[in-house]
């Protein structure tokens, strides 16, 4: 069933982010400068969980609280979600997806707890206790970092993490090597990674080469398209990207042959908006520099895929998230900047962005005083999220009956 999220003001979600304790109690208990009603913790969970602007860091820390009002909204956030079509891992990778798991190792203990309950609940036929999945969901984190971390340099084996499990279910059995052997596998080949970026909601994400400014010179850049912003970073984990580009006024030119898509201004613009990760000098020696953002001077972007697939899925993400002109766009020359040998003599296919979703947004950045990267820097733990679940953060989610 579809449950739209519930009436809460708007402004509550920046008290959430200033003070959850205080604005949980005041939406529950009442308060009529905030709201003329109460809300209940399963309205709460729903808010939680399909809002865009509420910090996964603030929530993950108050989830792992243990007042009445926090174990009440946890037990509904856990309540609402759905595992009887998910593996452990799968289940495991969703539910870390909606928040930031806290520092505090008693409030990790306390969510880790709530999740092995309720992954029981829906799968009794493969837990007996929840002491089971309690262990296990542990032990599963610490083989993430243990297969991921680049400091670890011996690695677990698939006969440490066996050894590592045995009896841990009821009465001091084993479980099925069958299901421990998957679950190494599937992290071994899959981290739960630990993301650095909020309020960054991926809407298209993937590697693809970028064409240096004034060095023609490819780079490999991890990219997201996030709203309508296309950010760039030089790995998946990196906190803050190495630049954005708002996506205002641009149109895209296909180069199909090269694998190669251009970013560049719409007809009637002079330049586009973007900014770049300016590395500054340590001010003191044996200390590390500094960074900044500066606002960038590109007159056209140039990005290549991997292959025809991928290019075509950038582009009509692109298409689908700028925020167009509302002037007619003109064919555009071709670029000043070269693609690469292969498209010599070759005509870009422009893609005209005047009637794309999103040009409601308005303008995006006036200065480069109101980065999109300035709500960056708390980590938060994402994967993919399987939509059997729930589909959280939209406008709308899906919830279990």
């Amino acid at each position: 069933v579809t449950v739209s999220p519930p009436d809460i003001p708007p402004r509550a979600q920046h008290m959430f982010n200033a003070n959850a304790k205080a604005t949980v109690k005041a939406l529950v208990e009442g308060d009529k400068d905030l709201s003329e009603r109460t809300f209940s913790y399963a309205e709460l969970a729903c808010w939680a969980l399909t809002s865009e602007k509420i910090s996964k860091n603030k929530l993950g820390d108050y989830l792992g609280r243990s007042d009445d009002h926090a174990v009440g909204t946890m037990t509904a956030v856990l309540t609402q979600l759905d595992f009887k079509q998910l593996a452990f891992d799968e289940a495991l990778r969703f539910f870390l997806s909606l928040f930031r798991l806290p520092g505090e190792a008693q409030q990790i203990d306390r969510i880790m707890e709530q999740f092995a309950k309720r992954y029981t609940d829906c799968h009794p036929d493969v837990f007996i206790s929840s002491d089971t999945a309690y262990v296990l969901a542990f032990s599963v984190i610490m083989l993430n970092t243990d297969a991921h971390s680049p400091q670890i340099v011996n690695k677990m084996t698939l006969e440490e993490f066996l050894r590592n499990n045995r009896g841990i279910g009821e009465n001091g059995s084993d479980l099925p090597n069958e299901i421990l052997t998957q679950l190494y596998q599937s992290i071994v080949a899959n981290e739960i990674r630990l993301e650095q970026r909020e309020f960054i909601s991926s809407v298209q994400e993937g590697w693809l080469f970028k064409q240096g400014g004034r060095v023609k010179t490819w780079k490999k850049r991890y990219t997201i398209l996030s709203g309508n912003v296309l950010y760039y970073f030089k790995t998946p984990k990196d906190v803050s990207p190495a630049g954005f580009i708002p996506l205002e006024n641009v149109e895209v030119v296909r180069h199909q042959k090269s694998l190669c898509f251009e970013l560049r201004p719409a007809s009637g613009e002079k330049s586009m908006k973007s900014v770049h990760m300016l590395k500054e000098k340590a001010k003191e020696k044996g200390k590390a520099g500094g960074a900044r953002f500066e606002s960038g001077h590109h007159k056209s972007f140039m990005f290549r895929a991997d292959s025809p697939e991928s290019l075509e899925d950038w582009v009509a993400a692109i298409q689908q998230h700028a925020v167009a002109s509302e002037m007619p766009v003109s064919v555009p020359k071709r670029s000043s900047q070269q693609a690469p040998s292969s498209s010599k003599g070759e005509k870009g296919e422009p893609v005209a962005l005047r009637d794309m979703k999103g040009a409601q947004a308005g303008s995006l950045m006036s200065s480069t005083a109101s980065l999109p990267s300035a709500r960056m820097g708390t980590p938060s733990i994402s994967s993919s999220r399987p939509s059997s679940a729930l589909k959280a953060r939209g406008s709308a989610a899906t919830y279990r009956t």
